[in-house]
């Protein structure tokens, strides 16, 4: 059975890469911090690359409380594992991610459904 979601993530992603495009997750290290000063900053940041496709929320799903007018959804490939910390990069604007959802029927990561807001 994992034969035919293997088959299935690779059909997922083609078509990602087809009618969607190229987006960039930003992952940062731990952050470090002077003692004396008590300043923080950021650690290094790393960008990986995935095929995605953006859409808006339907209105009727806005809710106000987990689903914000504005939020963005994302539909990744599996060519990496995100992150709930990673920040997306949508039009050189950092968007934060607000639930991150794998699809994996039988364990094989087929693609992340991502909602964003910034």
């Amino acid at each position: 059975m994992s034969g035919f979601y293997s088959q299935s993530a690779a059909t997922a992603s083609r078509l990602i890469k087809q009618f969607g495009k190229q987006v960039i997750l930003a992952r940062y290290g731990e952050k470090v911090c002077d003692p004396i000063t008590g300043a923080c900053v950021s650690g290094e940041r790393e960008e990986l690359l995935f095929n995605g496709i953006i859409s808006a929320v339907k209105l009727s799903q806005i809710d106000g409380v987990n689903i914000m007018q504005g939020d963005r959804m994302l539909l990744l490939d599996n060519s990496q594992v995100p992150e709930d910390t990673d920040k997306v990069l949508v039009s050189l604007e950092e968007w934060q991610i607000i639930n991150l959802e794998e699809v994996s029927p039988a364990g094989v990561a087929i693609v992340y459904r991502v909602q964003i807001r910034r």
